[in-house]
């Protein structure tokens, strides 16, 4: 009796009914709850230096701005900082003074800050910034599902600790958690942050992430290096050019030495050489 094909067939069937259990627990609700909750992340909020509220496109209605204002009003922030892009020749940050005016909150409070690039905004110049205006700890306000990857990007256990970056999510109207595989925005805007996450782990897989900061840094000391290297070489070549002024003199001065016109000619070449020429006896710039 041949039961040579029987095998084979028991576990493709095994195969499909745990692909299909997978499929079922992946697509329950529990499960895609648990999934947006993990990207969802909150520091304990102190009174700070600043709030720092980044552009999100989707905040069509300025909601993360409005809480913003809540925070200022609250005593968490003495300034507000908006990261600033143009919207139909535009500014944003005049928008936001509006809304700040509407609200009572002084105009000088809500400041801009550009520091995007054609990829979007530069968290290294965005944290040097922040630390030459000697701020310790910075609010960061952003949509709750993009909340793990803003602690991930401004995360200062690895820094010198001279800026302290603490991350508030806050819940916006366009963004439905509990029920997110439903609402077509919601889909939309975790797709793009599953995107942003992943493409945040590639680069710091590849070293290309964490490694940006470091290597501005070092570029930096390269060039300071560079130059540095650069005077060195020029300073040692016109020292270099002294001595060999100096030698000749020397050993015109030997040869004359046997000489009966010694005194006549060698006190004035002497000098000339060795004080009005080399420079010695005067400091070298």
């Amino acid at each position: 009796m041949n039961n040579g094909g029987k095998a084979g067939c028991g576990c493709l069937i095994f195969i499909l009914i745990v692909v299909m259990v997978a499929t079922g627990v992946f697509m329950h609700p529990l499960t895609l709850r648990f999934i947006a909750n993990q990207f969802r992340y909150e520091d304990k909020i102190f009174p700070s230096s600043a709030i720092f509220v980044p552009r999100f496109q989707e905040d069509k209605a300025g909601e993360l701005y409005v809480e913003a204002f809540r925070d200022y009003w609250a005593g968490n922030g003495k300034v507000i900082w908006i990261e600033d892009e143009k919207i139909l020749g535009m500014s944003i940050i005049e928008m936001i003074h509006r809304m700040a005016k509407a609200r009572n909150v002084r105009e000088d409070a809500v400041r801009r800050l550009e520091v995007g690039s054609e990829q979007g905004a530069d968290i290294v110049r965005i944290k040097e910034r922040f630390e030459r205006l000697g701020c310790t700890k910075v609010i960061i306000l952003v949509p709750e599902y993009a909340s793990r990857r803003f602690h991930l990007l401004y995360d200062s256990s690895g820094d010198d600790g001279r800026t302290i970056f603490l991350v508030k999510p806050v819940s916006v109207s366009y963004f439905k958690k509990e029920t997110w595989w439903k609402d077509p925005m919601s889909r939309h805007v975790l797709a793009n942050e599953i995107r942003a996450a992943g493409s945040y782990f590639l680069r710091r897989f590849t070293g290309g992430s964490k490694g940006r900061e470091g290597q501005e840094r070092r570029d930096g000391r390269d060039e300071r290096q560079k130059g540095l290297l650069t005077r060195m070489s020029t300073d040692g070549l016109r020292i270099k050019a002294d001595e060999g002024m100096f030698v000749s003199a020397i050993a015109i001065d030997r040869a004359m030495a046997f000489t009966p016109c010694r005194f006549a000619v060698w006190c004035p070449c002497r000098l000339k050489s060795a004080w009005g020429l080399t420079g010695y006896g005067r400091s070298i710039s």
